[in-house]
């Protein structure tokens, strides 16, 4: 199949960016279907999922770079019992050096939207993240994912006793917190997230995350004496102060 435009010239992964040039049309309709679907592994936590995807379609160097983002360990140094063999060692030693690239290449926005997602997830970005979330939940996700990777990435490089390699400022400056991140999507301007935002589950949600227990108390109240309160969601709020009470908080 012929294409009546420029198209890529050379046949490895970066042949894209480094060109400047497209796949062709097939091609990159197949790319994209894969992309998406990883990105949705990815979403749900199935990374191995997503390799093993990967893998299926040819493409093992996709698979590949899924797995730089894992801390390193050995356990050979740190076992007090008699080794008898030597353990396997886990996670990527220049984790560094990977995640820096990631970042870049999330960054690229001729990445394509569920790439730079998915490398974004693994990473920390959340700009390139936002793009490919469609609604409440996603966007949640987003941000505390990237709210634990920097706490993580923080942690490692204030007590790590080697040299990082640093990061971008960008990554440093987006400082998250559970409030901003819900003051966020109260305020989204996607029409969806906003709807979701303002339903009762969502608000439930939100006030036990932020441990806002009186105030949930007062809304849950509120919502039990209006007319439009279902039984089925007046059976969950009844369950959900008897729950409250076993765990021995004030409701």
């Amino acid at each position: 199949y012929r294409s009546s435009r420029a198209i890529v010239n050379s046949l490895d992964p970066d042949a894209p960016l480094r060109e400047s040039k497209p796949l062709h049309d097939l091609d990159m309709e197949d790319e994209n279907r894969l992309l998406k679907q990883v990105w949705a592994e990815v979403r749900c936590g199935r990374i191995s999922e997503a390799q093993k995807l990967c893998h299926h379609c040819g493409q093992s160097w996709r698979a590949a770079t899924l797995e730089g983002w894992k801390l390193y360990h050995d356990p050979n140094y740190q076992s007090k019992l008699a080794i008898t063999e030597k353990q396997p060692v886990e996670g990527n030693l220049h984790r560094d050096i990977w995640k820096l690239c990631a970042y870049q290449l999330s960054e690229n926005i001729r990445a394509g939207t569920y790439a730079r997602a998915v490398y974004g997830a693994l990473c920390g970005n959340l700009n390139a993240l936002l793009p490919a979330c469609e609604t409440w939940d996603d966007v949640l996700w987003a941000h505390t994912r990237v709210l634990v990777d920097q706490l993580v990435e923080q942690e490692l490089r204030d007590e790590g006793l080697r040299y990082y390699h640093r990061m971008p400022e960008s990554y440093w400056n987006t400082k998250l917190t559970m409030e901003d991140t819900f003051a966020t999507l109260d305020s989204s301007g996607e029409p969806l997230v906003r709807q979701q935002a303002r339903s009762r589950e969502r608000i439930i949600q939100k006030l036990l995350i932020l441990d806002q227990l009186p105030q949930l108390m007062s809304s849950m109240l509120q919502w039990a004496q209006e007319k439009d309160c279902s039984p089925q969601m007046l059976r969950f709020l009844a369950h959900l102060v008897l729950t409250l009470r076993l765990l021995g908080q004030p409701a």
